[in-house]
């Protein structure tokens, strides 16, 4: 169990590390998971962009649109029209990310960890970034925490990296809550952190969708969302624009339908309401992936 110092040590601000040409190939670990899985050069970068997040379906990201490649990774097929609406541009939908990282532990060490915990249920909070502050009426998502607590023998509350070091993680320490956190965005174990604290849940909460919802579902964890009048604050214009894009997405409203109510077995409509955007059903195998990306490599070879 992480103390506070823990997770302060795990969450601290840390340069970003990586090899890749285009750096935010590397947030949350994406670009070296996806080379482990498909057992390449780790050292070597990709010639692609990596979407770091299933982006709204006309939302294009300044930084991706400005590096300069023409294949680019992304979460579904959704994504495919406002990719290649860039002449030259080819979008390759891999499906959920998280599919690719590596656990922490193995299967033995999963096993203890699930019996340490019983039924437990995951708690997403809704999170803040950098450029984005968060606040919501907090006793009353308190009060949603208790309401289907009630059904499990352990609650946790995952923790976004920032509310960690803006210390919105005492609240819930005080609370008696269990409190973890994947880490850093520039951790290359974000993903594979996050993998493994979802894998030892048997359900999870929110009240705000993020890219865990697909994750979670994708790993078979029942999933509520519950509604919290959100204020945003403190964003950047391209940030702005995006959360402005998010909040007018038609399909927030459809897919926050599906998981209003909590239930015990993810129903095919909730599956369903999901398999575009996070792309459940392009998610490739070790062998399908690494052809993929060694063609992409030899093509912007042979450009050079």
């Amino acid at each position: 169990m992480a103390s506070l110092e823990d997770l302060l040590d795990l969450c601290r601000d840390r340069p970003l590390e990586t090899c890749e040409r285009h750096k935010a190939n590397d947030f949350y670990g994406h670009a070296a998971a996806l080379k482990r899985y498909a057992g390449l050069d780790p050292d070597r970068p990709l010639n692609a962009v990596v979407e770091h997040a299933p982006f709204n379906r006309d939302y294009v990201w300044r930084h991706d649109k400005g590096a300069g490649f023409a294949d680019v990774f992304c979460f579904g097929p959704d994504r495919g029209p406002v990719i290649q609406s860039v002449p030259d541009r080819r979008a390759h939908p891999l499906g959920p990310y998280i599919h690719y990282a590596e656990p922490l532990l193995d299967p033995a060490g999963l096993a203890a960890e699930k019996k340490r915990l019983g039924r437990s249920l995951l708690v997403f909070p809704a999170h803040s970034s950098l450029y984005v502050r968060f606040s919501y009426d907090q006793q009353d998502f308190f009060r949603r925490i208790e309401e289907l607590g009630r059904e499990f023998d352990s609650i946790r509350v995952c923790l976004y990296f920032q509310d960690v070091l803006d210390r919105s993680v005492d609240q819930y320490f005080e609370r008696g809550y269990e409190c973890v956190s994947a880490g850093h965005m520039f951790d290359p174990l974000f993903l594979p952190r996050l993998r493994t604290i979802i894998e030892g849940s048997s359900a999870c909460l929110s009240n705000s969708w993020g890219t865990y919802l697909g994750y979670a579902v994708w790993m078979g964890k029942p999933f509520q969302l519950v509604d919290s009048r959100i204020t945003i604050t403190h964003q950047s214009e391209d940030v702005r624009q995006n959360e402005t894009q998010r909040q007018d997405d038609p399909d927030r409203a459809r897919i926050k339908s599906f998981f209003a109510e909590f239930t015990p077995v993810l129903s095919k409509e909730q599956i369903d309401s999901l398999r575009t955007r996070w792309g459940f059903n392009h998610v490739r195998e070790r062998d399908e992936l690494r052809a993929l990306i060694q063609s992409i490599q030899a093509r912007a070879q042979g450009r050079t």
